[in-house]
């Protein structure tokens, strides 16, 4: 009996001491710091780079929003149950795409201000209609989400900016650390409140939730108090995250591309955007919002997609830690960006790139290989045209400021800023497309 418990005794001390070992060297400071903009060698490290190493990469986002998925979990099975149940739950039939559909074209009516003169900041507009769709249409969040979708595109922005540079022994007894959790906690509060309120139909959270219990179960055990690692495990921001980020800069981009750069350049992109062409794009595919209408009777919005995404990477760079602990940084948007890669007009927009629906091996917006986005092929382009057309179909033109025209207009010829804060305080005046009421969506 003795010989059991000293045994029983070794094997927690070996246990602790790997888990907390394996807490350390996920908190390292790196060795080196390497950046990559050849594509081969950026592939070649994105193929064989395995969960861990991207796991160490992300660590500040665990910190920062208090998130546990595979982006920052190394744990494998856990991350093989996720990574089945996102491949489930975007796996949308036709009633399924038909519901977000309307969730968005009543999302763009509601935060539009149509009615009352269409003035608002562009870039809270694009983050209230993406969040409120990902809630509402993927999340399956049957509640008023509006006490959520005001003040949390802010927050995230803040978090996200925050985040950068910085991890534990940094930030520990530090007050920006201390501030940084309290933004953390109000933010895990709104949506976790949300959460809560609704039911079980399509709720992807609580699923996820299960499999957290399932792969965690000590963490959730009745005897566990103040379990942190249950929080991040059970947060409605696991999903949420990589979601509401990837497709509202997508879709600001395209509406800038669209709408605002012919404002300033009537002589850009000329032969490349038709507006009569997407026009009549985005009236087929709301006829039948699927994958399948997109790549066949839509295809220039697809191309437009695949357009911003090389030139407004919503994940600039990629980063992975090797096993000599250097911080490896994959630079998407200069490779994206590259005359080698793209041509002499690899600057400008012009989705008619993609009209040959090869896909150029430089393009890699969702990373590649093994632990590229379950998201990229169908979901994230159909869901991102169903944003982009919601908009499009209610919004005829939008109207820049004078002065906000001019700033612009400095650099007509030159891709947009590309971060979240490059049209900061930036107002606009929507103007509503008319149309008779039987034609009405």
């Amino acid at each position: 009996m003795n010989y059991l418990a000293l045994v029983a005794v070794l094997f927690i001390i070996l246990w602790t001491l790997n888990y907390f070992l394996g807490r350390k060297k996920l908190f390292m400071n790196p060795t080196k710091h390497l950046y990559i903009s050849d594509v081969c060698k950026a592939r070649d490290i994105l193929s064989s780079s395995n969960l861990d190493s991207r796991v160490r990469s992300n660590q500040n986002l665990r910190l920062t929003f208090g998130i546990s998925n595979p982006f920052t979990n190394s744990h494998s099975s856990y991350h093989c149950d996720f990574r089945k149940l996102i491949v489930k739950s975007i796996d949308l039939n036709d009633e399924g795409w038909d519901r977000i559909k309307n969730i968005a074209l009543k999302a763009v009516n509601n935060y539009s201000n149509l009615e009352k003169g269409g003035i608002v900041e562009i870039v809270p507009w694009v983050q209230q209609i993406t969040l409120n769709v990902v809630l509402c249409g993927y999340l399956g969040m049957d509640v008023n989400v509006d006490k959520v979708i005001k003040v949390a595109p802010g927050i995230i922005n803040d978090l996200w900016y925050r985040s950068k540079g910085l991890n534990r022994v940094m930030m520990e007894n530090n007050e920006k650390f201390i501030s940084i959790m309290e933004t953390k906690s109000k933010l895990q509060n709104l949506f976790r409140n949300v959460a809560s309120d609704a039911g079980e139909t399509h709720n992807v959270i609580k699923k996820i939730s299960e499999i957290a219990r399932k792969h965690f179960p000590t963490e959730f055990s009745s005897v566990t108090t103040n379990n942190s690692l249950a929080d991040e495990l059970e947060t409605p921001l696991n999903i949420l995250i990589p979601a509401y980020e990837t497709m509202w800069r997508v879709v600001l981009y395209a509406i800038l591309e669209i709408k605002v750069r012919p404002l300033l350049n009537k002589d850009y992109g000329i032969t490349e955007l038709d507006l009569k062409e997407i026009d009549n794009a985005v009236k087929t595919f709301l006829k039948k919002p699927n994958h399948s209408t997109l790549k066949k009777d839509s295809f220039i919005l697809w191309c437009i997609i695949q357009e911003t995404l090389r030139l407004y990477p919503p994940t600039r760079n990629i980063h992975r830690v090797d096993d000599k602990n250097n911080t490896v940084t994959i630079e998407v948007e200069k490779i994206h960006r590259d005359p080698e890669n793209w041509g002499e007009d690899a600057t400008f927009f012009k989705p008619k790139r993609f009209l040959s629906n090869k896909m150029n091996k430089a393009h890699i917006p969702f990373s590649h290989g093994k632990l590229k986005c379950v998201a990229a092929d169908k979901f994230a382009p159909t869901f991102s045209a169903i944003l982009i057309s919601a908009i499009l179909d209610r919004v005829d033109d939008v109207i820049l400021g004078q002065k906000t025209k001019e700033s612009l207009s400095l650099k007509a010829n030159l891709p947009f800023e590309n971060n979240r804060y490059a049209f900061d305080n930036i107002e606009v005046t929507l103007i509503k497309k008319s149309r008779k009421k039987e034609n009405l969506l």
